[in-house]
C-alpha cells in the first residue's frame, strides 16, 4: 500500500524526458555520453517542426531544460521504438551468426 507521499510524488517531464532520452540513446551504445547528445539531435531534428538543437538536446539529457513540448516527448517515444527495433535486429543477426558458427562446428567434427 503506498503512503500519502508516495501518492503525491510525481516525475517531471524534464526527469521523464531525460530518462527516455538516456534509454534511446544509451552511452554503453554510442560510447560516450557526448557521441549520445549528438545521436540524439541528429535522429530527433527532422522529427520536429521546431528548432532543435545540440544544445538543447543536452539539456534534455542533462535533466536541466526549463520545460518539455509534447511534441518532444513524442519524439522520444519515437526514438525509444527505433533503438528497440535497432536492438532486436543487431541481438537476430547476432544469434543468427552463432548458429552458423555452431552448424560449421558441427561439421568439422
Amino acid at each position: 500500500m503506498l503512503s500519502k507521499k508516495d501518492k503525491s510524488m510525481r516525475i517531471s517531464d524534464t526527469i521523464s524526458a531525460q530518462d527516455m532520452m538516456q534509454q534511446a540513446f544509451p552511452t554503453r551504445r554510442t560510447g560516450s555520453v557526448k557521441a549520445s547528445i549528438y545521436e540524439a539531435y541528429r535522429i530527433i531534428r527532422p522529427m520536429l517542426i521546431k528548432e532543435f538543437t545540440p544544445r538543447r538536446a543536452r539539456s534534455i539529457w542533462e535533466g536541466t531544460a526549463r520545460r518539455i513540448d509534447g511534441e518532444e516527448i513524442d519524439a522520444l517515444r519515437e526514438a525509444i521504438k527505433l533503438e528497440a527495433r535497432r536492438e532486436h535486429k543487431e541481438i537476430t543477426e547476432r544469434l543468427a551468426e552463432l548458429d552458423d558458427d555452431r552448424l560449421i562446428a558441427g561439421l568439422r567434427e
